[in-house]
Order: C-alpha cells, then structure tokens, then sequence
C-alpha cells in the first residue's frame, strides 16, 4: 500500500481553471467542460493501453483529485495495442464473461492526468491487475471535513467475488487500497473512530477447530499517506469469553460485578445498595422468555396413582416470574447463556445487537428461561467489545 508516485504539486496562487482565460484577443476562452477533459486525457492515453469506450464517449472520472481547484481526470484503461479496436464497457461489464472458459482476461489500468495551468498532462498509470468483469468506476469523499483524502474507485468482479481497488490521493500523493468482498470475506466503510475520515473494516471468516467459524477483524485506518491495518479484534471467542464472566458472577451472587461487566456504561445503584436494587436492576436487562415451551420448568411433582386433573383450555397459566423475583426467592445452582459457534452480529462496525437466552437453575430441580440483547459497540476494538441491553 505504499506511495509509489511523487506527491502532486501543492495548490499555487494561479487563476482557477474555472474561470475563463483571455486570449489575445481579449475574449475569454471556455474552460473545457468534464467531456472535453476527458477527450483530452484519451488524446494523451500513452501506446499500450486502450481507453474503454462507453455511452458515446469513455469511461473515466472528472474530480479535483489534488485539491488545487481544476478539475483532474482518471481514464480506466486496459491493457492493448494502439492498432487495436478499443473495447467497450457493455463487453467487459457482461456477466457472462465469469463463466466463458474463452473469456480474455483484460489488464487494467489508471491512467491520472492532472490539470494543469496550461493543461492536462498524464501524471502516472499505474496498474490494477487483471480481472474477467468490470462493473464501475466512481469517486469516494473519504473525508468529511477536508478535500483530502478522496479516492478513484474502480469495481470488479472474478470467480472469487468482488474486489474494489482504491487509488487514493492524499497531501503526501497517491496509494492504493483494495476492498474485497467473498463468502468469507466482508469489507465495509465505516468511521470507525469518528474522526471525520472513512476507515475500512474487514471481516474474515474461519473455521477453528473446536471452536467453530471465528470471525476476525482487521481496522484500516489512514495514517496520513496511505490505508494500513490499525487494529485487529475477534468477535465470537470473545463474545464466549464475555458471556462466562457474566455467568460466573451471577451463579455466585456477586451482582455489582455482573452490572459493571454487563452495562459498563450504565447507572449502578446509589452506594451501598441493597441486594433488592440489585436484582431490580439486573431483572431490568431481561424479559422471561414467554415463547419458549419450558419458560418456567419446576420440579417433578411427587408419583400418585390418581388420575391426572385435567385443565380446560381456556384456563390461565401463571407467567413467569421477573428475574428479581428468583434472586431473592430461591438460591441459583447456575446460569447458561449460549455458546456461540459463529459471528451472530450482522453490521460488524455499527452498533448492532443480537437476542441471547439465559437459562436459570434454582436449588430444588427449578429452571427458568429469560432473554436479552446483547450490543457489539460501533468500535470493536474498544476494550469493552460488548454489553447487555433490555430486550425489545
């Protein structure tokens, strides 16, 4: 990912392109709209490579990639001779194109031309790689504060999945990042920090055995020059690890431990609180689990020969109780959440959440069954990955 080109010209005290340009006559002359700067750059296009035609004219971008105030051109070629037919968008954008075993893979290109106080000029190609589908060429804002850094966008398609190849541009030059998105593979964009400037978040999927599927993390974050990996998480190891703390310190009473590691964020009870507070606010996080079959299982009634009393439908049945009930009317044999075997968050990068069961054992042979949400923070690389949330 390093910076291969020299860095663009910083911005000069020159009249901005925009703006008309007298001539010797005296009368202004027009300033090239985005078609005729991107004629130009294809006039410039060097032998080797072929502009891709498309819609009338070529595929390309028209930004002011180094922030001087004209507007740049970025030109997605491939890989071709100059007595060659440039190929069009529909053919290499075809679908179709992944299953032909006769299909040639073309070699891509970015072609930049920066504009200039006397025009265009082709400031770097720099090569893609090859790949069977095309699918668009767009521009990204990366920052929302500032002009820098933006990047060209160029998507494609292979056997595999989809990689999104970034050229960046930033105030010390131009770098390259890709994004891939595969089965196991997820990449986001996302402001992971909240700094203003987008970060890239890839998720990677595992098999471990043992384990299950493990889904890691990478954060790659702009460091000034260039995307680089920043931090790295796991998610369904740690999420296991966060759910046995938890039953640990509920099946041994210590309650204050369990609302500190459950709602970190939250309120406790004012000091020196009752154990009733305490059970009041842990029953806060969990609902009694009313659609499960056994929401409330107590113990084997004792063996009669008599016939069984038959109940008539219409009969109420007793709800479950409220968790604070149980602390304080029973001594807990133990606690379950579940073991989770894969990632059950669906927007790693995003505050996001999921609905784990507790399952409670009472002295006596009792069981009751409760749920709540679980919250994965926005920032996954945060100490604090998780917490407990009222169920909705």
């Amino acid at each position: 990912m390093g910076v291969a080109a020299t860095p663009p010209d910083p911005p000069q005290d020159e009249p901005d392109a925009s703006e008309a340009t007298p001539t010797a006559e005296g009368r202004p002359e027009s300033t090239p709209g985005p078609g005729g700067l991107v004629a130009a750059a294809v006039e410039l296009s060097p032998a080797g490579t072929r502009p891709i035609r498309e819609n009338g004219g070529h595929l390309a971008v028209t930004v002011d990639l180094d922030a001087n105030g004209r507007t740049d051109v970025c030109l997605l070629t491939v890989a071709g001779e100059s007595d060659e037919a440039p190929p069009s968008f529909a053919e290499l954008s075809a679908p179709e194109r992944l299953s032909r075993e006769t299909t040639v893979v073309s070699e891509f290109f970015f072609e930049v031309y920066l504009n200039r106080s006397d025009g265009l000029v082709l400031f770097e190609t720099r090569r893609i790689g090859r790949f069977p589908v095309v699918e668009e060429l767009s521009t990204l804002e990366l920052n929302a504060n500032e002009n820098l850094p933006r990047a060209v966008s160029a998507h494609f398609q292979d056997q595999i999945g989809r990689k999104e190849v970034w050229l960046v541009v930033g105030r010390q030059g131009f770098s390259e990042f890709v994004l891939e998105r595969t089965p196991v593979i997820e990449s986001s964009i996302v402001d992971i920090d909240e700094n203003g400037i987008s970060d890239v978040l890839k998720a990677q999927t595992a098999f471990e055995e043992g384990r299950g599927y493990e889904t890691f993390l990478t954060w790659y974050r702009w460091n000034g020059r260039s995307y680089a990996p920043h931090a790295t998480a796991n998610i369904v190891r740690s999420l296991n690890d966060f759910l046995r703390s938890l039953e640990e310190h509920l099946a041994a009473g210590r309650y204050t431990r369990f609302l500190e590691q459950a709602v970190p964020d939250g309120e406790m009870p004012a000091s020196g609180p009752t154990d009733g507070a305490l059970h009041r606010k842990i029953a806060d996080l969990f609902a009694p689990d009313v659609e499960s079959p056994d929401a409330v299982a107590r113990p084997d009634p004792p063996r009669t020969d008599e016939a069984p009393e038959i109940v008539a439908e219409d009969e109420e049945i007793e709800s479950p109780k409220p968790l604070d009930e149980i602390l304080a009317e029973f001594e807990v044999a133990g606690v379950a959440f579940p073991d989770f075997l894969e990632n059950p968050f669906p927007s790693p990068g995003e505050r996001t959440t999921t609905v784990a069961p507790l399952r409670v054992d009472v002295r006596g042979g009792g069981t009751f069954y409760y749920r709540t949400l679980i919250v994965m923070y926005s920032n996954p690389f945060e100490d604090r990955q998780f917490r407990l949330h009222p169920p909705r």
